[in-house]
């Protein structure tokens, strides 16, 4: 959930619920779209989010 925007980033679903998860991988198995453009967003959320130097930057302002 700290990643995984629901529907922007990646898909949520509840905790145990197994109709819940085979209905969101049939929705990724059957739409490329939404499969493409759930790995973009998530790449590059990942990428602004957790760049290097955004990150030693962070890290040298806790430490110090």
């Amino acid at each position: 959930p700290e990643v995984i925007e629901n529907g922007e980033t990646g898909l949520l679903v509840q905790a145990g619920d197994a109709g819940e998860l085979a209905h969101a991988i049939e929705q990724l198995h059957s739409d490329p779209g939404l499969r493409a453009i759930l790995g973009t967003s998530g790449r590059d959320f990942v990428t602004k989010q957790f760049d290097i130097s955004s990150t030693v930057d962070q890290l040298s302002k806790n430490i110090l």
